[in-house]
């Protein structure tokens, strides 16, 4: 079903973190690693697309790290999922990931899967980051 990659969970992860602990402004990426056991490395190629997409920002120096921005309130899950792994192609076979499966047309399933699928990604665009924080989702 809808296949979410190890970035994005990580990402998603991260992002939770920085949520918890929203007053605590900037936060260091080792920390989130440490706290969330992730690699750090792997943590902060993630942070820079975060970054660079304005997802989150980062200060520098001594008391530096990465924090929410103001405008987060707009971000949804979706969004995150989909700057690492792209927009699900809900033309492919649901079960088995094949995008050339000559049965797809009259397969009993696919009209059923693609439906859960699309409705989950409906749900995922829905939710926003800071829902993960006061319990909505």
């Amino acid at each position: 079903m809808l296949n979410v990659s190890r970035t994005a969970k990580y990402a998603l992860q991260g992002l939770l973190y920085l949520i918890r602990n929203k007053e605590e402004g900037y936060i260091k990426i080792d920390e989130i690693a440490a706290k969330e056991d992730i690699p750090t490395n792997y943590l902060r190629k993630i942070f820079q697309q975060l970054i660079k997409n304005r997802i989150v920002e980062s200060g520098v120096g001594p008391k530096g790290g990465v924090r929410l921005p103001e405008n987060i309130s707009s971000v949804s899950l979706a969004r995150v999922i989909q700057l690492f792994d792209g927009t699900p192609d809900f033309k492919e076979c649901s079960l088995f990931g094949n995008r050339q499966c000559p049965r797809i047309d009259n397969c009993p399933l696919h009209g059923e899967c693609n439906s859960y699928e699309q409705g989950v990604w409906q749900k995922l665009e829905r939710f926003k980051l800071v829902d993960l924080g006061d319990g909505t989702i």
